[in-house]
């Protein structure tokens, strides 16, 4: 069974600030969730709801219900995305 993937509107334009190679790279992983939605090195948010993935200086955090969706809330460099 595969996850339907849903961006916010800021994902999708933090997303395209991102440089081609290194955004590449982010989507493959992003797509990658429908089939696995929790991923080795993935981490449980603490603080608010969501998880985490790292992509070298890259984050990714989103959210899942693990049975029919998945919403990439936030993509971004490590030192910015959690703000």
């Amino acid at each position: 069974m595969s996850l339907e993937i849903f961006f916010t509107k800021s994902s999708i334009k933090e997303l395209s600030l991102i440089d081609k190679i290194n955004a590449l790279k982010i989507r493959d992983k992003i797509f990658s969730l429908s089939t696995n939605p929790i991923p080795k090195g993935t981490k449980k948010l603490t603080g608010r709801e969501g998880y985490r993935i790292r992509l070298g200086d890259y984050r990714i955090i989103y959210e899942t219900d693990f049975h029919s969706y998945i919403n990439i809330l936030h993509i971004g460099h490590r030192k910015d995305v959690y703000k």
